[in-house]
């Protein structure tokens, strides 16, 4: 009986003995010693092919050096590289070059040289020019009304075609924080945030009077000022509500207020024009005071009204 159906066979029966040992051998027993079992074994050897034509190279094509990425040519010569010097790889080079029939080749050392000598002068036009500060970037970034997308974007092309002029946005957000007084001032509740007056207007001097320091040096440099401002508030209404609950069951978020001032003139002793604010109606150079949360009623507007004519009139 041949080995495939001598197993074919056990299979059978193994199933049929429900696939346990303990009923399969004592029946089956005698059966598998009776059967005579032959074993064919046939081997095969190769021959050597027959064939006169060349043996093809098992695996990938060996590729040209001049069709390979510059990360495979690196890595070939990785080794000449490491065991020669710079002064043997130039001279290997030209020596190469010339036995092509190229008589009228350069040296590589003259052409390193040069590149060098043109490296130099494009490094010393670059540091002539010279770089705005935080502070003109922040007029430009103003001025152009850009967000932070676009004024790094600005950034980015501007240096990627070689004009290193805009200072990165870490400086620029460093001067803008110069122009708010400090956090120690500004006081926040559930319904409303507050700045201190007497610091909003103190900063507001400070940066007037160092944007007008030469001015200032030529013409009074020992003057005390005064800055002529005017303040108002304003509201608006119909703000999208979301679930969020306050304190005060009455309080919304639906309506909002706002109270600021903005610098009109800034003079001296003998009323003479530090800084003239040419556009007062403009949001240019307002400064807010005040945000509240309160009701579309006369009463919180007329209460924060008084409070802040009060603040005023102690600052006048």
């Amino acid at each position: 009986m041949k080995l495939a159906s001598y197993s074919s066979t056990i299979a059978t029966k193994w199933i049929s003995a429900s696939k346990s040992k303990e009923r399969f051998l004592p029946i089956k027993k005698t059966w598998m010693e009776s059967e005579d079992i032959e074993f064919h074994v046939q081997c095969h050897q190769p021959q050597p092919s027959t064939s006169t034509s060349d043996l093809v190279s098992i695996g990938r094509p060996r590729k040209d050096f001049q069709d390979l990425s510059f990360k495979t040519k690196k890595h070939r010569v990785d080794d000449l590289v490491q065991t020669r010097s710079v002064e043997e790889l130039m001279t290997a080079v030209e020596v190469a070059v010339r036995s092509t029939g190229n008589r009228n080749v350069a040296k590589l050392r003259d052409i390193s040289e040069s590149s060098e000598s043109v490296s130099s002068r494009s490094t010393s036009s670059v540091q002539g020019v010279r770089q705005p500060s935080g502070d003109e970037a922040l007029v430009y970034y103003i001025d152009s009304k850009s967000t932070t997308h676009t004024y790094k974007q600005t950034r980015k092309w501007s240096m990627n075609a070689g004009h290193y002029v805009f200072p990165s946005y870490h400086c620029l957000a460093k001067s803008k924080k110069a122009c708010y007084p400090s956090e120690d001032h500004i006081v926040y509740t559930e319904t409303r945030s507050e700045i201190n007056l007497q610091a909003v207007l103190d900063k507001t001097v400070e940066r007037l009077i160092e944007s007008q320091r030469e001015v200032i040096e030529s013409v009074c440099p020992n003057s005390s000022f005064i800055l002529i401002s005017k303040w108002g508030c304003d509201g608006s209404s119909g703000h999208s509500t979301y679930k969020q609950k306050f304190a005060n069951s009455e309080d919304t978020d639906k309506f909002l207020f706002v109270f600021s001032f903005v610098p009109i003139r800034l003079v001296d002793n003998g009323n003479n024009i530090i800084w003239q604010n040419f556009r007062p109606s403009s949001t240019m150079f307002c400064r807010p005071i005040k945000f509240i949360f309160a009701n579309a009623s006369l009463s919180p507007m007329a209460e924060a009204s008084r409070e802040s004519r009060g603040h005023i009139n102690v600052h006048q």
